[in-house]
């Protein structure tokens, strides 16, 4: 599944860094962050419908979105279990449950509170379905934030996660090893930078089975996106900043993307992993401890 972004540089809101994402409340960037995060649920629609589908929640039932942000999924996730079901969401931004508090519909019916992906506030299966969509890259362990998505979930509930992977990103550009070391610049901001394609085994060895890959990858066409998406110019000050690369390269690199841009040539893509699995029924653990 591939979509293609294609912007208006001139319609772009101020740049949001995804470091703001690391501690919302610390910076009080909770507004911006939530702007951004509504910009973002329109961009990326058709990969959080298709992951929102891996979820197979039928009418009545509840579901849990971890990272839940300002709420861009909750009304979706709503539409789905209606108004006999359950929806729940968490984030560790106080200021971002505000946000979703205040800006979701009236009368939809959510309940919404501040905790850890790494401590989730909810008894063991007490959800048919849980969700987490572009979290895990943030948190400090991704390992035990499954392993807590995995606890909360129901035997034969579903869990879906969607996360983007640094290490699989590209941007065409005439210097590639410049090109690596903007793209580590990013990667070292993050404490899992390369988590897209850790799911899979985490998933597994949270003891969830019929583990599922599938990719979405987005591509874009306009340097002022990618640029306000991802901080490009910030990571290569910063580059500049601590050696490891010169002014010369950096002004050289940056200068080549600008009129590739100009020319209708710039090109940069990201991938996205969407991993979905199901907690053991009793009887299949019960079967396997018995082996």
């Amino acid at each position: 599944m591939t979509s293609t972004l294609r912007f208006a540089a001139a319609a772009q809101p101020k740049a949001v860094p995804l470091t703001y994402f690391l501690d919302v409340d610390a910076g009080c960037h909770a507004a911006a962050c939530a702007d951004f995060l509504a910009k973002a649920a329109a961009d990326f629609s058709e990969m959080v419908d298709h992951a929102i589908g891996l979820m197979h929640l039928q009418p009545g039932q509840s579901t849990l979105d971890v990272g839940c942000g300002s709420g861009t999924a909750l009304a979706r996730l709503v539409a789905v279990v209606g108004s006999s079901g359950r929806v729940a969401g968490v984030d560790p931004s106080r200021a971002l449950i505000d946000e979703a508090r205040r800006r979701l519909p009236a009368g939809l019916v959510t309940h919404l509170q501040q905790g850890s992906a790494g401590a989730l506030p909810f008894p063991d299966a007490d959800f048919d379905a849980v969700r987490a969509d572009r979290v895990l890259l943030f948190v400090p362990d991704a390992a035990r934030a499954v392993q807590e998505m995995a606890r909360v979930v129901r035997p034969g509930g579903r869990v879906v996660v969607t996360e983007t992977d640094f290490g699989a990103g590209v941007v065409d550009a005439s210097d590639p090893a410049t090109t690596l070391t903007v793209l580590a610049e990013l990667s070292a901001q993050f404490p899992n930078p390369w988590i897209g394609r850790q799911l899979r085994a985490l998933f597994q060895t949270a003891g969830l089975v019929e583990v599922d890959v599938g990719l979405h990858s987005v591509v874009g066409m306009n340097l002022a996106e990618w640029d306000r998406r991802y901080g490009i110019q910030d990571l290569l000050h910063a580059a500049v900043a601590g050696g490891r690369l010169s002014t010369a390269r950096s002004d050289a690199w940056w200068d080549d993307l600008v009129l590739r841009d100009a020319g209708g040539r710039f090109l940069a893509s990201s991938t996205f992993f969407t991993v979905s699995a199901c907690r053991p029924r009793a009887a299949v653990v019960q079967a396997r401890a018995s082996a």
